[in-house]
């Protein structure tokens, strides 16, 4: 079994949330998966417009490029301004793939976090 927790931090109204899993067997072949964010990369106190990561997927065998999925887990983000942000990945390999976190204008990430999931 798991917990999953839908939180907010400081003067943060949380009006609306959605959970959603994916779960597959520990042994399964040719799968990866984990979580990162862009506090791995800078600190959440030096917002960037864009943000980047390679992920080595750390011995996981592919026999041909993964497919790779990505999803928000967690986001801080400036509501003064219009919120703008993209995340996608590429540089996809059997190897690893690098993801990205960019917004643009005036708006002001200071941190997100993302759920990943690789599979062949």
């Amino acid at each position: 079994g798991f917990t999953i927790h839908i939180d907010t931090w400081a003067d943060t109204t949380l009006w609306t949330a959605a959970a959603f899993w994916v779960a597959y067997p520990e042994d399964k072949d040719h799968i990866y998966s984990g979580t990162t964010n862009t506090m791995e990369v800078r600190s959440w106190q030096n917002p960037q417009a864009k943000t980047r990561r390679y992920i080595n997927f750390q011995g996981t065998r592919f026999w041909k490029t993964p497919i790779v999925f990505v999803a928000l887990n967690w986001i801080d983000i400036s509501v003064v301004n219009n919120v703008r942000l993209d995340t996608y990945v590429d540089n996809v390999t059997t190897r690893g793939f690098t993801w990205n976190a960019n917004t643009w204008d005036d708006s002001k990430v200071w941190a997100v976090g993302m759920s990943y999931i690789a599979f062949d």
